[in-house]
């Protein structure tokens, strides 16, 4: 790609003017169309560094305030402070693939077209993106400014410490455009922003709501209401301030209680509050610190700890063969079924929430984007009761039978009390906020969430494939923030066809994506029997924990939609007997 292709891919929707700025040299300002002026400006300044106003300018000067359109948002790498194995790593593991990729000489410099070029309005927007792309890819956060100027491709990187001076070219260039939200949905604050916050809010004399000064002087009722109001408290204090520091003021909340919680119980309030912490997050994973270097015996305390997360919360599917293969699902872990419509993968999902509920004292999500509630409700009273949905719909409709609906109802209510639903199109970042929203009003921790299904999130990209793609990617990073177990539903491609054939790994839409980040999946598809009749067969098709393979018919009432523990093993017709 040469300068004039540079200029008129980036700048293809926007109005204004471009800024070169020669060091030494004279900045001038060239329409978009100008691609001869600009040309012979770099080329009387050729023995300088020569960079460009990414965002249009006025003409009138190179500020902030001059800005007319800004095209993308950006990151600026230099392999100096990011080692270049390490910035590659990142950027396959980063959810967006740039648009432009330009190699400065001692880095690269990484663009994200827009769909819609940015007005001044978003310029606040711009900047918070570019922070967090930098923190996510470990770029220079001295380069996010909607001012800033770069490397002209086709000069050349005429620092001093570079003998030869390389050149500034354009690598790869890809036609990916996005939007704004796609990237402030999926990409965690920065913490450069979050610490600047933190400087301005020290700097100022602001005060604490009120409600605070209140909860401050303890609490002298039962213990539910003292780990609700301590979670409050945790969840004020924690992006403000150290973690050690959030459970020092918990401890002075603490002596106020009557009778004061169990120190232990302050540290799982910290944890569970600490979870939502940009600090925490997954973007300080590439960060060089010695915090991220484990030996031998640091690796077995880290094991220690994953065995007591999984005696805490280990996800059980219920179905005993399949958890003797996988042994349950661990927080930071997801688990993806794969399926066709009509492969009862929603009573899938419905029976695996149930069970977990039944077994543990936390509560779950259930993200259902492709069923409304009271479909749900109905099937929920199917698998309860062991009725069919024309029964159950009688049961609502005949005032006859008021009593046994009214028992009806109270087992339901009971049965169910832990498990919340979400029957609204969601994001990555709204999921996340949900599991927050609902463990702070409804005072109970979340254990798990399910989401029915994939290809129905808000995600960014432009064709199916990509969005399934990121989202995949996005869900596993979601399981690891926020640290609990994660059931999603996706469908199959156009490979997976119709009809009774065997799921494989390679049937699911964003199949190289849904294979590389989820932990585990379970392929499910209906095979006839010698009655004619449909069995539900699920296969192992990725197991981090021990082998794939194996195929087994599930004890389900079709009815009723129940689905039991036991499953016997499946031959395919044709198969050859054996196998795990």
């Amino acid at each position: 790609m040469n300068l004039a292709d540079f200029i008129n891919k980036l700048y293809q929707f926007c109005e204004g003017q471009i800024e070169i700025r020669p060091l030494p040299g004279k900045q001038g300002f060239f329409d978009i169309e100008d691609v001869a002026g600009i040309k012979a400006h770099c080329a009387k300044y050729q023995k300088s560094n020569l960079y460009f106003g990414v965002g249009t300018r006025d003409g009138k000067g190179g500020c902030k305030e001059n800005i007319v359109h800004t095209p993308c948002v950006w990151c600026d790498l230099d392999f100096k402070t990011t080692p270049r194995e390490v910035a590659a790593q990142n950027l396959k593991e980063f959810p967006f693939k740039p648009s432009i990729i330009v190699k400065s000489g001692g880095g690269i410099h990484l663009y994200w077209l827009l769909k819609e070029p940015a007005e001044k309005d978003d310029i606040t927007a711009i900047e918070d993106i570019n922070h967090r792309i930098v923190d996510q890819l470990g770029g220079d956060h001295n380069a996010c400014d909607v001012a800033r100027v770069l490397r002209v491709p086709g000069t050349k990187n005429r620092k001093p410490e570079y003998n030869p001076a390389p050149l500034c070219e354009v690598t790869q260039q890809n036609d990916f455009f996005y939007t704004l939200d796609d990237f402030l949905e999926i990409l965690p604050e920065s913490t450069h922003k979050n610490k600047k916050s933190k400087e301005t809010a020290s700097s100022e004399n602001v005060k604490d709501p009120e409600w605070l000064t209140t909860a401050m002087q303890g609490v002298d009722t039962k213990e539910t209401s003292r780990n609700a109001t301590g979670t409050k408290i945790g969840g004020y204090f924690i992006n403000k301030l150290p973690v050690h520091d959030v459970l020092t003021i918990l401890k002075s909340w603490n002596r106020n209680n009557k009778p004061p919680l169990d120190e232990k119980e302050l540290q799982t309030i910290v944890k569970s509050v600490s979870r939502y912490s940009p600090e925490l997050s997954l973007k300080n994973r590439n960060r060089v610190d010695i915090s991220n270097v484990y030996d031998s015996a640091r690796m077995i305390d880290e094991y220690n700890e994953y065995i007591k997360n999984l005696k805490q919360n280990r996800f059980i599917t219920g179905i005993n063969e399949i958890d003797k293969r996988i042994r349950g699902v661990a927080g930071g872990e997801v688990l993806t079924f794969i399926a066709r419509s009509g492969s009862f993968k929603t009573a899938i999902l419905q029976n695996l929430l149930k069970n977990y509920i039944q077994h543990s004292a936390w509560g779950a999500g259930f993200f259902s984007i492709e069923m409304p509630v009271a479909s749900l409700a109905e099937r929920y009273l199917e698998i309860l009761d062991g009725s069919t949905g024309r029964e159950v719909e009688n049961l609502f409709r005949d005032k006859s039978q008021a009593d046994i609906k009214k028992a009806a109802i109270t087992q339901f209510i009971k049965d169910l009390e832990r498990l919340f639903i979400v029957p609204t199109r969601v994001s990555l970042s709204d999921v996340a906020a949900y599991v927050q929203l609902i463990e702070r009003e409804k005072n109970i921790k979340i254990g798990v969430i399910g989401i029915d299904y994939m290809g129905l999130m808000e995600g960014p990209g432009i064709s199916e494939y990509e969005i399934i793609s990121r989202l995949s990617i996005g869900l596993k990073s979601t399981a690891k923030l926020l640290n609990i177990p994660v059931i999603v539903l996706a469908q199959v491609n156009r490979k997976g066809g119709g009809g009774t054939n065997e799921i494989s790994l390679d049937m699911g839409r964003g199949s190289g994506a849904i294979e590389e980040a989820a932990d585990f999946v379970l392929g499910l598809w209906q095979a006839e029997n010698d009655t004619g009749e449909k069995d539900l067969i699920c296969k192992i098709l990725k197991n981090r924990k021990g082998p794939v393979g194996s195929r087994w018919k599930l004890d389900l009432i079709p009815q009723t939609l129940q689905i039991g523990a036991d499953a016997e093993k499946y031959e395919s017709p044709g198969k050859a007997k054996g196998g795990f």
